[in-house]
Order: structure tokens, then C-alpha cells, then sequence
């Protein structure tokens, strides 16, 4: 079978995905004032890049103090982002991580309020540092599962950091 060629059953899902079919639409002219592919991916290249509360302000933390982190858990190279974030995020009887994607965020009196991650960018010629973070739960204390009573009401851990200027 030619690798290029599809079974039944991946045209059936492409016909019925509308993220897929793509119906009355046009190819994009230059005068649409669009970027190009390679334009688009030189600006997303050239974007501030975000940074991680929590992998920030625990690699800074462990210094005076030893927390668990996802990075030793994993056995994730000391090196790469990520390292420093929390051991768990999400602990339930059947998942037990750190997400990958930030699960919700809302604008609450100025402040960004997010699950599972807090990214934020650095101003203009200046560097955020964290002043403050709400330490991680321990593995005891998320034992079974949550949502728990005095620990989480969901099944996310709760995420908080101060930032100074």
C-alpha cells in the first residue's frame, strides 16, 4: 500500500472534521494585506518569549528550601524549561501531572488568574522577578485524590505568584 494513501475510515473522519473542509473560501491574494507562512513564522520566531511563575520562583525557592518538582519526578534534565514547575498540577484517582496547556485563564481586578500555568512577559527594559508563590501541595496532602476538602476544590492545584518590578 502506497504510504501517501488513505483507508476509508481517515477520509470518512477528514470529511466530517469541519476544521478540515474548508468550504467557501478562496486562496488569499497579496492585495489581502496577509503574512505569508514564512512571514508568519519570522514573526512568531521574533515574539517576546514567555516565562513561567512558578519555574521561575521554585528554581529560585529551592534554594533555600527543598520542594519536589516535576523535573525531578519526571527525571527531566535540570537544564530545560519546565524543570521547576510544581510536581502535580492535577492529581486525581486516574491522572496524576502537570498539564501541558494552560486550562483557563480570567482577567479578576488586573490580576491573571490561570490553571496549571502562570506565563507571563517581561516589560520593556525591565525584568520580572517573583516575589512570592503559593507553595505546591505536597503528594500527603492531594492522597487520594481531589478534590479534597482543605486542599483543592477541583481536580487542578491552586496556582499563585506575586511579581515585583
Amino acid at each position: 500500500m502506497n504510504a501517501t494513501a488513505k483507508t476509508k475510515d481517515e477520509e470518512e473522519s477528514e470529511e466530517s472534521d469541519p476544521d478540515r473542509v474548508i468550504t467557501n473560501a478562496r486562496q488569499s491574494k497579496p492585495e489581502d494585506g496577509l503574512l505569508s507562512v514564512a512571514e508568519l513564522i519570522s514573526w512568531f520566531r521574533n515574539l517576546p518569549k514567555p516565562r513561567s511563575a512558578y519555574n521561575a520562583g521554585l528554581y529560585e525557592a529551592r534554594k533555600a528550601e527543598s520542594l519536589p518538582t516535576y523535573g525531578e519526578r519526571t527525571q527531566l534534565s535540570a537544564e530545560r524549561h519546565g524543570f521547576n514547575e510544581p510536581e502535580y498540577t492535577s492529581y486525581t484517582h486516574y491522572w496524576k501531572s502537570v498539564l501541558g496547556t494552560v486550562v483557563s485563564c480570567a482577567l479578576i481586578d488586573t490580576k491573571a488568574v490561570c490553571a496549571d500555568y502562570i506565563f507571563f512577559l517581561d516589560p520593556a527594559d525591565e525584568h520580572a522577578s517573583i516575589s512570592g508563590l503559593l507553595k505546591p501541595p505536597t503528594v500527603e496532602e492531594l492522597d487520594p485524590g481531589i478534590p479534597k476538602r482543605r486542599v483543592s476544590g477541583s481536580d487542578h492545584t491552586v496556582l499563585v505568584a506575586e511579581f515585583a518590578w
